[in-house]
Formats: C-alpha cells, sequence, structure tokens
C-alpha cells in the first residue's frame, strides 16, 4: 500500500514553479500606436456628394486617428472624410468606435491636402475651410 497521501508529492518533483505575476492593467490603458494630441477644433464630416456636410468637434488626433464629437443621435456611416478646417487637410476615415454620446473613433486611411485639390470630392471640401477662413 501506498503511504503518500492523496495530491501530495515528495522529492524533488515537489516544487511548484511560482506563479507568473501580471502586471495589472490600468484603468486607463491606451493601446494606440501613435500618441494623441487633445484639441477642440472645428471640423466637418464629409459624408459624399449628395449628403450635407456633418460639423464636428476634433477632441483628440494622432497620425494614425482622432476622436471626434457630432450630435447626439446623428447618423455617421463607417466610410468618410474627416475635415481639419485649420489645416486644410482631409483624412479618409473609418469608424472604429461610436458612443450614444456622440463621441466617435476614426482611424485614419489616408490624408489629403486640400490647397491644391485637383478632384470634385477634394474641391468641395476646400470650400469648407474657405469659408471658415473668410
Amino acid at each position: 500500500m501506498n503511504n503518500r497521501t492523496f495530491g501530495k508529492a515528495s522529492g524533488p518533483s515537489a516544487e511548484v514553479p511560482a506563479a507568473r505575476t501580471r502586471t495589472p492593467r490600468s484603468r486607463f490603458f491606451d493601446a494606440r500606436r501613435a500618441s494623441r494630441q487633445r484639441t477642440i477644433l472645428p471640423g466637418k464630416l464629409y459624408l459624399g456628394p449628395a449628403v450635407h456636410p456633418l460639423d464636428c468637434v476634433i477632441g483628440d488626433m494622432s497620425t494614425s486617428g482622432a476622436r471626434i464629437r457630432v450630435k447626439p443621435g446623428s447618423v455617421v456611416p463607417n466610410e468618410l472624410h474627416l475635415v481639419h478646417m485649420s489645416e486644410w487637410t482631409a483624412y479618409s476615415a473609418r469608424v472604429v468606435w461610436r458612443r450614444a454620446d456622440g463621441n466617435i473613433g476614426l482611424a485614419f486611411k489616408r490624408s489629403h491636402e486640400l490647397k491644391g485639390a485637383i478632384g470634385a470630392e477634394l474641391r468641395v471640401m476646400r470650400e469648407y475651410c474657405a469659408a471658415i477662413d473668410n
């Protein structure tokens, strides 16, 4: 008969490896690849030629995306252009998250300089910026 008690091991194999300790994630952990700059700037969402643009506020921005705020209940499609009025730049973007309070997270796909814009859609976006400057 075996004298060992159930669940206990003896000898050199009895050592239990130390438990891995994980650094607890901060509640404010930021997984973004690029740091964001806080702003409060006017912007417009260009949704297409047949749709009136939406006004928005750019709350923070990085080279890879932005957080914007629109009027709660506004219908915003998943693909759009964010027009940065003071920089005369349009960003082709996609929505990565949205909240009921009107905050929306965007990931940029491409940027477009509007001052020398040639394409019809970009010229329309350029006019938004010109209206602010005048």
